[in-house]
């Protein structure tokens, strides 16, 4: 008996020896994880709806703007909401072990970057539609891009002694004579960002400065007038001005499509939806659809010399690849009854 019990004192000491040897091994050991990435990226869409009639703007082209912001805020919630989730929080009253009522509130927040506008339309007569795509693998890419500016100290150069001078007689010199020249488009937008409509006409995107419109308003039949050229789509009374329109297509387009897809570009399925104002002119353009309004910073164009071939384009969106148009050289060429590749 004496010798099994010592037996069985040998095998627990070993066995309580292994644990703790095992343990040990595991509470000193140092595990690192790598971030890894996917294979494969999701791209996420979201859709944003606003109604244009109960927007606060006097006239349709103010609710049509704002309700093309408005539906863009929506979807870019929605699109917040899959990528960072929704925060749901439920309250209920119970008395006397029945419930009483019942409430639910949703919260989202977060970051959307790299977000791109896939269409942006207007749908039926009083409603706006926007939806977003959101490549996740762009996203990461501009998430891993953001960095801590560097701060550099540069110590003040120094200054050389003051120096006296006497100060020489003022000489009247005759006034010179006033010129007036109209500076190119990226001298004439004050700051360094401003606000850009980008439009479509017959799929080709186009851009311009909010600054330099006259206006927005629906597109409605027009008065043709004999002997004009193709591209003058007519004219018509708009809040008691006669305003002259333009085939976007025929005139913007112009050695970029065929005569056969200009003149395809007015069939019912591309049908004309807007007419785009010119500064303060009576020239319009007849366009497609009003893509999105974004705050687009000067770097984000290449701008073009004054003197082009064609001096309406005051140069190219790098990001939307499309052309940015100088309203006014626009209309000198309008006034003058060039076409876009005349000079």
């Amino acid at each position: 008996m004496k010798a099994i019990l010592k037996q069985l004192c040998k095998t627990s000491l070993i066995v309580s020896t292994l644990s703790m040897t095992g343990c040990s091994t595991i509470f000193n050991s140092h595990i690192e994880y790598a971030a890894v990435k996917p294979e494969q990226y999701p791209v996420l869409t979201a859709m944003g709806y606003a109604p244009i009639e109960q927007q606060s703007g006097q006239d349709i082209e103010t609710k049509i703007l704002q309700a093309m912001t408005a539906s863009k805020a929506q979807a870019y919630q929605e699109l917040a909401a899959q990528v960072h989730g929704l925060s749901v929080n439920i309250s209920q009253n119970i008395g006397a072990l029945v419930l009483q009522d019942t409430s639910l509130a949703t919260q989202v927040m977060g970051i959307v970057r790299g977000a791109k506008v896939k269409q942006s339309f207007k749908q039926g007569n009083n409603t706006y539609v926007t939806e977003l795509s959101l490549d996740m693998r762009r996203a990461a890419d501009l998430f891993a891009e953001i960095e801590e500016p560097e701060v550099v100290f540069k110590e003040a150069p120094e200054l050389p002694p003051m120096m006296l001078f006497e100060t020489p007689e003022l000489i009247e010199q005759p006034e010179p004579e006033s010129v007036v020249t109209r500076l190119p488009m990226e001298e004439r937008l004050a700051g360094s960002s401003f606000q850009t409509l980008i439009f479509e006409i017959s799929g080709v995107k186009m851009a311009v400065p909010l600054v330099e419109l006259g206006g927005i308003h629906p597109f409605v039949p027009l008065q043709h007038i004999i002997g004009k050229p193709d591209w003058y789509a007519g004219f018509v009374q708009l809040k008691g001005k006669s305003v002259n329109c333009i085939d976007g297509a025929k005139w913007l387009l112009t050695g970029k499509r065929s005569s056969k897809e200009l003149d395809n570009s007015s069939q019912n399925d591309l049908e004309y939806q807007f007419i785009i104002m010119l500064n303060d002119t009576n020239w319009g353009i007849a366009c497609h659809i009003l893509v999105d309004t974004v705050l687009m910073f000067k770097e984000e164009v290449k701008w073009r010399d004054t003197d082009i071939k064609r001096p309406w384009m005051a140069g190219l969106v790098k990001e939307q690849m499309c052309a940015m148009l100088d309203t006014y050289e626009l209309t000198d060429m309008l006034d003058a009854g060039l076409t876009s590749v005349q000079k």
